[in-house]
């Protein structure tokens, strides 16, 4: 393979890659307010979106290994360092690892949101239904108080 064919190739899958981190960062803190409403079936769509554009990203990233590969590098921090031959496609390769880092804080972020909003719905469904003992309210004196007697608030 020429060197300008791996450049043109290696600047169309950077420019693929890059397309699909910024609809992925765009999909994640659209995720990040549809969380704030408990919308489900927005969930459920954001969920499917994310789901293949992950899977384009890494689909790319292996044609990515396979054109390094063919023309004798490894895909590591040397094997890109050597296709980075002009300003243009470093500064483009620098965009794509801030939006990918953009994108792994971003997820991390939704899923403490999912996690917290879980507990949150345990806990309340403990509450109601009066199961299970580690039930924190606050006492008269202004203090959480454990394994508080409860009752059943509601029958579901």
């Amino acid at each position: 393979m020429t060197v300008s064919s791996f450049s043109r190739q290696f600047s169309c899958l950077l420019d693929r890659q890059l397309e699909l981190a910024e609809a992925l960062s765009e999909l994640l803190k659209e995720e990040q307010e549809v969380l704030g409403h408990r919308d489900t079936a927005a969930l459920t769509q954001l969920a499917e979106r994310k789901l293949m554009l992950t899977g384009q990203l890494e689909q790319q990233t292996g044609l990515l290994a396979k054109l390094l590969s063919e023309n004798g590098l490894r895909l590591d921090r040397s094997g890109i360092q050597q296709c980075l031959n002009t300003p243009e496609l470093e500064e483009r390769w620098h965009s794509l690892q801030k939006l990918l880092t953009g994108c792994r804080d971003d997820n991390y972020i939704n899923g403490n949101i999912i996690e917290v909003s879980k507990h949150t719905t345990q806990k309340m469904l403990r509450l109601l239904t009066g199961d299970g003992d580690d039930t924190e309210i606050y006492g008269s004196a202004g203090k959480v108080e454990h394994g508080m007697e409860s009752t059943r608030l509601a029958k579901a």
